[in-house]
């Protein structure tokens, strides 16, 4: 009954107009991260994005509004896209194909509900609209028009760069460090065996005042080492999350080798975080080692893995195990009590925020990273700007520092 109704606290949180969460309308100026006075500095690690869709684009400009009706464009195979007809996107051909109509006549509710408030839809609806088919990336031709007149757009990753870089050096009480996604299997830590560490940095959770080489302190190095980042993988979440409670555990590495990690906790009072940044749903993330974590996977009980939520659509290979990994690092300690080891006396867990970033209309994806914050003890954000993404970070940020 617990998990029953945790589900449906989700569920309902998604179906509102606005969600709480939703900052794509932030009217903030550079963001200012806020700073910690506590004596021992939490230690957070991002989780960044660096799959092979980080090279589409956000708007930049004002966010869409669905009770506006926005001026008609010659953007749908050049004739204009009417306002309320949906519109499929061919990839392959890089434009807008008719579909439907009218949205309102759209009978499958999961798309009509993403059509009426964000305008998009990614998931299964055929031209009949019931909720079938294959899985695509849909639009309403209100939303087309706005997308082409909304001030413009840039890449993703080039926006979650920018944004990364205002937050680490704004911040100070707090130990950052950033972890990426593998080309196959899990994830590893920026700069460790890839080609992004700037003079050979690695961006462990460190203190970002120290001194990393000369003059130049960890928070420089990376600084330097975000910067260097080139989106071109799948999006294994689960298996990354689960590499970084590896990392947080001081464990032997899953993903990256035979080697054990130094854990970044330091002191017994130490509070630990992990921040998702994602654009898309889990995919290449079904590893056999997500199964043994708890029996069959299923850390929250909710018997939808690996790929058995019918709120949800799966496609390559991709698993229901997020969520799980989030729960078990948020209930469990992450060092065994040693009494003559004074950081493992107590419990050491780690909660786990996640931000959506230029995902709307993607409900699977949506769905999965509200149940990982929920699970995980944090709080889930919804962007598809550049002033959304700093604000989500802002929140996070203020909140761990308070």
């Amino acid at each position: 009954m617990k998990n029953l109704i945790s589900y449906l606290a989700v569920i309902a949180m998604l179906l509102l107009p606005l969600p709480s969460y939703a900052f794509d309308q932030y009217a903030g100026d550079t963001a200012i991260y806020g700073v910690s006075t506590a004596t021992v500095e939490p230690n957070v690690l991002i989780i960044l994005d660096n799959s092979g869709s980080m090279t589409d684009t956000v708007i930049t400009g004002a966010a869409y509004d669905p009770a506006t009706v926005y001026a008609l464009t010659e953007s749908c195979q050049g004739n204009d896209c009417n306002t309320n007809q949906v519109y499929r996107w061919r990839g392959v051909e890089q434009h807008w194909n008719n579909m439907i109509s009218d949205y309102n006549s759209v009978g499958c509710s999961t798309a009509f509900d993403a059509f009426n408030t964000t305008g998009t839809y990614q998931g299964r609806l055929q031209t009949n609209g019931n909720c079938a088919g294959s899985s695509a990336s849909m639009a309403i031709g209100n939303y087309i028009n706005w997308l082409s007149q909304a001030g413009g757009t840039r890449e993703k990753m080039t926006v979650a760069k920018e944004v990364l870089t205002d937050l680490v050096s704004s911040t100070s009480g707090v130990k950052f460090g950033v972890m990426l996604f593998n080309n196959v299997g899990g994830g590893h830590i920026l700069g460790d065996g890839d080609a992004y560490g700037w003079s050979s940095y690695e961006g462990h959770v460190k203190d970002m005042d120290a001194i990393f080489t000369g003059t130049d302190t960890n928070k420089t190095a990376l600084l330097n080492s975000i910067d260097n980042i080139v989106p071109s993988t799948w999006t294994p979440l689960a298996e990354t999350l689960y590499e970084s409670m590896l990392y947080f555990q001081g464990a032997n590495s899953q993903f990256n080798g035979n080697f054990d990690y130094t854990s970044p906790i330091e002191y017994a009072c130490q509070n630990n975080y992990i921040i998702i940044i994602t654009d898309g749903m889990s995919t290449e993330d079904k590893h056999t080692v997500l199964q043994d974590l708890c029996v069959d996977g299923d850390c929250d009980g909710d018997g939808f893995e690996p790929q058995e939520d019918p709120d949800k659509s799966y496609s390559f290979q991709g698993s229901d195990y997020l969520d799980d990994v989030a729960k078990y690092i948020y209930d469990n300690d992450m060092l065994t009590d040693d009494a003559s080891v004074a950081k493992t006396i107590g419990k050491q867990n780690i909660i786990t925020h996640t931000i959506g970033f230029g995902i709307s209309g993607n409900t699977s994806a949506e769905l999965l990273l509200s149940e990982t914050a929920y699970n995980g003890g944090g709080n889930y954000y919804s962007s598809g700007s550049t002033s959304g993404l700093s604000e989500a970070l802002r929140q996070i940020l203020a909140s761990i520092v308070e």
